[in-house]
């Protein structure tokens, strides 16, 4: 065994002693100041550790971290794969000891050996850095390039504490850009000095200059603020993922690009796995619809990708071959597209090209638009029964791989499916608006009234989630009165030795609602039988709402129907009745048909999930999760070719995500989408905010901010839920609330539906919500009038 300080290792060894140690070598030669320690190379027998024990104990470094060092530098470093390991405060003889086999094992442990084998790649060995714990009050990392944008900046993320908080992911870190040429560091924030920023970033470009390549470093600020370098490896910018790498690639300049509605069914970042299949069967889904109507002649002709858009992993309507549908078929108006999509109208016209066809074709496309809408029956049998005939197989890697390939097009037809049932319902809605926009241009009211008779619709799928969890709720609380004081961990354990009848009534709900969950088109969020944690928390906020929770009672008298109907006479009667009534029925036959394709969704959810445990047993990818960040056809590469670059691009996507998620962008957008800064100030005392009515109802009480499912958690009895949009896997929680504002919605979505069967007023489309309303406000929302008033700020 060899011992070198890191400062002092000979150059003939620096083959020998790991990229990380060769990495703060290099740090120390440019007189930087590096966490003092040295490394222990060639390590071949048990009395090594022995003897590298009394070298740390004689050294006076005190408290340390102990790190591996591999020298195997070619491919995705398993260090940072998580294969290898670190040990952080290691103090006394025990601790040392067992960080240092735990070190060396890490080399051949199964995971770590596996990998190699699959990527077909040479025998490592280990070597050990002991470095000086540093005391840190901040950490973090920098790079010289901005790996996420490739932008000329230099990037700074930092977190309160030790660095491990940051890629742990424990803590959200502050993100710190600063031009390269043109620098600046008055930046306000409490974990860096303006001193420690620009000796980060000038350190940073010193650090490049001799690395020769963009470099990604890690940092700590001990207590008297001193700057203390940990780590120094190369960015390979050319091979590494971007923020919006998977973008839609298509121009699109012009074109009317919203959020709308697909922004409620798959909200946030979404990963790739996610949009090479379930967005791509989205997509699929409409262009065959242009197809069959006519719009198009062939599903080729509309690229794949484009009216279903992806921006920074976030999705978007392209509109433009949408508004195509009103030059193609007869009776098509824009204004009932806006409806169908946006549940308003957008007051933006889209520049095409596309001339409009003569009257003739645009009848006969009239006539096959109306056979697409009228196949709603056929397309609920067949959507019933898809989930059935999805079946993977497969005892290899490769066999599984290529059954999950073949079943996709039967995921292509769940959506086909939904869009028929979904295209029946826009359709009785639109026309609905139409007819009572003739006589009224307050589209608001309009849209209030159209609200009220699409309360009490027997049998809403999503409306029966909230019906039967509150049954489970109910009977656990009649066998356990003090079940209100439960915390999760209680409830699990009471759920596992349950009496038979809450036994029956869970089986029973997971049965019909087991594959619902939040987000529940992403394949990386599991259904609620998979997600205990999940189905538990849900549970427990119905438990602790009993008291508050009443489903809408009937009422006597006329229904809301016959008053609506009222006030019209005549032919104009019938016909508000048979939309009316049709649109009832699309309310339930829309949300029948989500359910079965998210049924859908969530077998390949499985597939998925069994595929990516065995491409972990061979060692193919360090950890399950990371399959969710490669496309299919990326996972059919690698398996063909054996390259481990699609494990690093993985890793680096992960690590892509959350910043990807903090994204904010327009509801609507004229080009490609681009994020937007939030600047907004909050909403003061007695603003009124306009928005789309759609559950009707008055309620005052205090404003809850939602943008994820923690936020969620943290909602109290009688708080107003105020939310980007609304999904399915919140719906317990609308026992809970008084009543709900959003940003995005239309009276046939999720939320609409569930709020008006429960009688919580409901105000969407109210534009930055979530950003001008606070948690704690006083606020009133009027679901007939589409306002929400200030009322104490």
């Amino acid at each position: 065994m060899k011992i070198a300080w890191l400062n002092n290792i000979p150059e003939e060894d620096l083959k020998e002693v790991g990229g990380k140690a060769k990495g703060l070598f290099l740090l120390n030669q440019l007189g930087l100041n590096v966490a003092r320690g040295f490394v222990a190379y060639d390590i071949s027998t048990p009395e090594d550790e022995t003897t590298l024990y009394e070298y740390w104990r004689d050294s006076g470094l005190g408290e340390v971290a102990v790190r591996s060092s591999a020298t195997l530098e070619d491919g995705v470093e398993l260090s940072s794969a998580g294969q290898y390991e670190t040990y952080t405060c290691v103090t006394g003889e025990e601790q040392f000891k067992a960080a240092v086999k735990g070190c060396i094992k890490s080399l051949n442990q199964v995971n770590a050996s596996k990998y190699r084998q699959f990527f077909n790649q040479g025998q490592s060995s280990m070597n050990i850095v002991i470095q000086q714990m540093v005391k840190a009050k901040s950490a973090g990392v920098v790079f010289t390039i901005n790996p996420t944008t490739r932008h000329n900046d230099v990037r700074i993320e930092v977190v309160a504490g030790l660095g491990e908080n940051l890629v742990s992911g424990k803590t959200q870190s502050q993100i710190i850009l600063i031009n390269r040429e043109k620098p600046s560091f008055a930046i306000i924030t409490t974990l860096l000095s303006n001193e420690n920023i620009r000796q980060l970033f000038h350190d940073g470009l010193k650090i490049e200059e001799a690395m020769k390549v963009p470099a990604d470093l890690e940092f700590a600020v001990d207590q008297s603020d001193r700057l203390v370098w940990l780590q120094t490896r190369p960015i390979t910018t050319l091979d590494d993922p971007l923020i919006g790498e998977l973008n839609t690639p298509f121009a699109v300049e012009g074109d009317v690009i919203t959020n709308h509605n697909v922004g409620e069914m798959l909200p946030g970042a979404i990963t790739p796995l996610t949009i090479s299949t379930v967005v791509y069967a989205i997509d699929y889904g409409l262009r065959k619809m242009l197809t069959d109507v006519g719009v198009v002649r062939n599903i080729e002709e509309v690229p794949a990708e484009l009216l279903i858009s992806h921006y920074y992993g976030h999705l978007f309507f392209n509109m433009r071959y949408l508004y195509r549908i009103t030059k193609a078929v007869t009776g098509a108006a824009k204004e009932n597209i806006d409806v169908g999509i946006c549940g308003q109208i957008l007051d933006y016209e889209q520049p095409d090209d596309f001339k409009r066809l003569n009257g003739f074709i645009r009848l006969r496309n009239g006539l096959r638009y109306g056979k697409f809408m009228a196949g709603y029956k056929k397309a609920m049998k067949d959507i019933s029964s898809i989930a059935d005939r999805i079946k993977f197989s497969g005892e290899t890697i490769d066999e599984l791989y290529a059954s999950i390939t073949a079943n996709l097009d039967l995921l292509n037809k769940a959506l086909l499916d939904h869009y028929v049932t979904s295209v029946y319902s826009g359709a009785m809605n639109s026309a609905l608006f139409y007819i009572l926009a003739r006589d009224d241009d307050n589209h608001d009211e309009i849209k209030g009234r159209i609200a009220s008779v699409l309360e009490d619709i027997e049998d809403i799928e999503s409306a029966d989630i909230i019906k039967s969890l509150s049954a489970i709720a109910a009977a656990i609380i009649h066998d356990v009165q003090e079940a209100e004081d439960f915390d999760d961990n209680a409830l699990k354990a009471y759920l596992k030795k349950a009496p038979t009848c809450v036994i029956e009534l869970k089986d029973k709900f997971m049965q019909r609602h087991g594959h619902r969950c939040i987000r529940e088109s992403e394949l990386r969020s599991p259904g609620w039988k998979d997600d205990e944690d999940g189905f538990v928390s849900h549970l427990l906020t119905l438990i602790k709402s009993m008291a508050n929770y009443k489903q809408k009672e009937k009422k006597d008298g006329p229904n809301n129907v016959e008053i609506f109907l009222s006030d019209y006479y005549g032919l104009k009667r019938l016909a508000l009745r048979a939309f009316i009534n049709g649109s009832r029925k699309g309310c339930r036959v829309r949300e029948y048909s989500k359910s079965k394709m998210i049924l859908a969704i969530d077998k390949f959810k499985d597939g998925y999930r069994r595929l990516a445990a065995m491409l972990v047993e061979q060692g193919a990818l360090p950890e399950e999760d990371l399959i969710y960040f490669l496309t299919h056809q990326e996972l059919g590469e690698m398996l063909n070719t054996k390259d481990a670059k699609y494990v690093k691009k993985a890793f680096i996507r992960k690590r892509l995500l959350p910043e990807q998620e903090r994204l904010k962008f327009a509801h609507v957008n004229v080009g490609a989408p681009e994020p937007i800064s939030s600047t907004l100030d909050y909403a003061c005392k007695g603003a009124t905010l306009s928005g789309t009515p759609l559950s009707r109802g008055q309620v005052i009480g205090r404003a809850r901010v939602v943008t994820n499912a923690e936020d969620a958690k943290k909602l109290q009895k009688g708080e107003i839920m105020v939310a980007g949009y609304t999904d399915i896997g919140w719906s317990p929680y609308y026992a809970l609330i008084a009543g709900l504002v959003t940003e995005v919605g239309s009276a046939l979505s999720h939320g609409a539906v569930v709020a008006r069967e429960y009688a919580l007023p409901l105000v969407s489309n109210v534009k930055n919500a979530t950003e001008v309303i606070r948690d704690g406000d006083l606020i009133s929302i009027d679901g007939a009038l589409g306002t929400v008033v200030i009322v104490d700020s």
